[in-house]
């Protein structure tokens, strides 16, 4: 059985070959820009919408010309651009039809361009060399990668995205690798969701809490808030503002990731309460005409709630369960969800308490 897995891999360049990348986002960017002016004109003044396929034919005619120096880069990159443009309108058209907030596409800033997709990628991208790993595009400076796990060259490469985080750079980088299924496995569990424990399983295993470093994050909000506007120390804070967030959000992740591959290495079916976490957590202000009560309180709940990551629990479930031929059972009625466990699994409620 073959599935998608993904590497994270850090990068290092040289101070030259950080430059350029930061060359390379301007030029995507304004790739992206140029794509979606085109797009709203044609509707506009057409009422002609554009296709993927019709933007690749007019990239052809910008790369023959080296518009803003697109011919010296690799066709994927400026692909993946284009990709990327594409994929927002087909959500912007999921959430009219839906009858969401449409959240049309928007013209992005260089601050905004931080991710960089590489369409159509192949094995020879990506090499070893003296311990460390070489991602070879046309156009880009020498990226060197670091990674803790060996990476499966012999695997086909289906995906390649480059991200810049703070200043430094990393690679996610996705094979179709051979994956053997798990063992059988007859014994069930329900899973609760919580606040004061992150999940309880009907086994009795419990999950502790996310704890997030507030102080810390507010030292730093403060820090900022005190900068003036357009100063490169405000540009420091921000930076490592940037970076605290982005390390909390590694290690809840990284935990989340730890319990669910447990779980699912240790049950068969898995039944996961489905909470609404967007009704959950609304605001509790209200309204100047009917105004709401214990609104600070409320905002801390919710706080707390999304702290939780609920929804990133529930989607790592459901995709390990499916990679691992395993069955994932959902409930979606909060207020049946332990009536149903306890007439699925042989058990009293109360034990899921």
């Amino acid at each position: 059985m073959t599935a998608p897995a993904a590497y994270l891999v850090r990068l290092k360049l040289s101070p030259a070959g950080y430059a350029m990348m930061e060359s390379l986002l301007g030029r995507l960017n304004w790739l992206y820009n140029q794509a979606l002016e085109r797009r709203k004109l044609a509707y506009e003044q057409r009422q002609e919408s554009l296709s993927f396929y019709d933007q690749c034919k007019w990239l052809t005619q910008l790369r023959a010309a080296n518009e803003c120096g697109l011919g010296e880069l690799a066709l994927g990159a400026s692909r993946g651009m284009l990709r990327r443009l594409d994929h927002a309108f087909q959500a912007f058209f999921r959430r009219v039809q839906a009858g969401e907030a449409p959240g049309f596409p928007r013209f992005r800033s260089i601050r905004r361009c931080v991710t960089i997709d590489v369409a159509d990628p192949h094995n020879g991208m990506v090499r070893c060399q003296n311990g460390h790993y070489l991602i070879r595009v046309k156009g880009f400076p020498r990226l060197r990668a670091y990674s803790g796990r060996s990476l499966p060259l012999d695997a086909p490469l289906k995906a390649v995205r480059l991200t810049k985080r703070g200043r430094k750079w990393e690679a996610s980088l996705v094979y179709e690798v051979e994956r053997q299924a798990l063992p059988a496995s007859v014994t069930a569990v329900g899973i609760d969701l919580g606040v004061r424990k992150r999940m309880t399983c009907s086994d009795g295993t419990r999950y502790a809490r996310a704890r997030r470093n507030r102080k810390r994050q507010r030292k730093l909000q403060r820090a900022l808030a005190r900068c003036r506007q357009g100063s490169r120390n405000r540009g420091k804070r921000r930076a490592a503002l940037a970076l605290h967030a982005r390390k909390e959000h590694v290690r809840e992740r990284n935990a989340c990731h730890r319990a669910t591959t447990e779980i699912i290495r240790q049950h068969g079916l898995i039944a996961v309460e489905k909470l609404r976490t967007k009704n959950m957590t609304r605001s509790g202000k209200g309204t100047a005409a009917e105004p709401g009560s214990n609104v600070k309180a409320k905002a801390g709940l919710n706080r707390e709630v999304l702290a939780q990551n609920w929804s990133l629990l529930f989607s790592q479930l459901r995709y390990k369960a499916y990679s691992e031929l395993g069955i994932s059972l959902v409930i979606p009625s909060s207020r049946l969800f332990r009536v149903a466990i306890s007439r699925l699994l042989g058990m009293h409620v109360d034990s899921m308490r």
